[in-house]
């Protein structure tokens, strides 16, 4: 029987980045993974803007966002020397840009929003706004420029964490946790070779997305997927900054694609693309940028993005006194990966229930 220091539930961002922040602290994790489609991380935007999240956002949330803006360009160097991979990652800032005086007006709000929380930004007149980009079209009534509100790759940040973190990683088929009321014995797994596994550890983490509903000893969490559409084109580079209005956002990627998103719905884990969703985005996009009319599909996807109750994160120990989840980040999930994997592993050395994204503010024992 293996016995790893830790074993992790899960394969998405938030599942390695977890598996790393041990890796660098000295322990020897194992990463349980199963292969799904439509996770969250093959699907997000990449966007890393605590600020334009300022107005929705929980201060607990806001506050974990600051720190890992903070920490992501070290982060993401280390990740790159370790891999020898590129991150994708894209310092050009955001542009919130409106079309008509409805727009302008959400813009100047979460502008108010913005300032309030000693963010950057900075009103822009329409001129200004076409000196950074030329390509938008001809209506605009005005917008404002975000510039610490960069984006990454989430699927390069991902083969750099995989890379990262292989040699603890073992894909599985089957699993079947071993629990009492007190704490998880043991999982058996069967592995992605149809060879049946046995294992145990003193810690147990589950990172697992929405996904983290299928465990019957968490069906006390309030946990759902939300299905997000989305699009990715691919030609002649119209952008180089995030381009986000009150209805679409436009994130530029490497090798001329365009990433354009998203949906919110409330359909489980249905996975079809809805024609008028994707009608929606390309319209909207179009709006704004009329080139887009010439740009290839390359991609039309649903990603489901694992949300609480109260759409804070899940990031601590649970009633069971080995297992601790790291789970719900909702929208957030790229934006918060460094400091998340550093609570947890703070949580699992100094546990402490109090804290604003403990799992057992939805525990009763009844």
């Amino acid at each position: 029987m293996l016995t790893p220091d830790i074993i992790i539930i899960g394969g998405g961002i938030a599942a390695l980045s977890t598996a790393w922040e041990a890796i660098e602290k000295g322990y020897n994790p194992l990463v349980l993974y199963k292969k799904r489609t439509s996770s969250a991380t093959q699907a997000a935007a990449g966007m890393l803007c605590p600020e334009i999240e300022a107005d929705s956002a929980h201060a607990p949330l806001l506050s974990l966002a600051k720190q890992s803006q903070i920490l992501y360009s070290n982060w993401i160097k280390n990740l790159e020397d370790v891999s020898n991979l590129p991150s994708g990652y894209h310092p050009k800032g955001t542009l919130l840009v409106a079309q008509h005086r409805d727009h302008m007006a959400e813009i100047t709000q979460l502008q108010a929003h913005i300032a309030e929380q000693d963010f950057t930004c900075s009103r822009l007149t329409i001129k200004e706004i076409r000196q950074k980009e030329e390509n938008l079209a001809p209506r605009l009534s005005g917008g404002i420029f975000v510039p610490k509100a960069h984006s990454i790759h989430p699927r390069m940040l991902y083969a750099m964490l995989f890379k990262a973190t292989q040699k603890h990683i073992q894909w599985y088929q089957k699993i079947q946790i071993h629990h009492n009321e007190e704490s998880i014995l043991s999982i058996s797994y069967r592995n992605d070779e149809g060879q049946e596994q046995s294992i145990s550890s003193p810690i147990y983490v589950i990172a697992d997305g929405a996904w983290s509903q299928e465990y019957s000893f968490l069906d006390w969490l309030p946990l759902r997927p939300v299905k997000g559409q989305y699009l990715i084109l691919k030609g002649e580079p119209l952008i180089s900054h995030t381009i986000r209005t009150p209805d679409v956002y436009m994130v530029p990627r490497p090798n001329g694609e365009l990433y354009i998103g998203a949906t919110m719905e409330e359909e489980g884990f249905c996975d079809r693309l809805r024609a008028g969703h994707q009608l929606d985005l390309l319209y909207h996009s179009w709006q704004f940028i009329r080139g887009i009319y010439e740009l290839h599909i390359k991609e039309a996807g649903v990603g489901f993005r694992p949300a609480l109750r109260d759409h804070q994160p899940a990031i601590g120990r649970t009633h069971l006194r080995n297992l601790w989840l790291n789970i719900g980040h909702f929208r957030h999930g790229i934006t918060i990966a460094p400091a998340a994997s550093k609570l947890i592993l703070h949580h699992i050395e100094k546990p402490d229930t109090r804290d604003a994204f403990s799992p057992l503010r939805f525990w009763t024992s009844s």
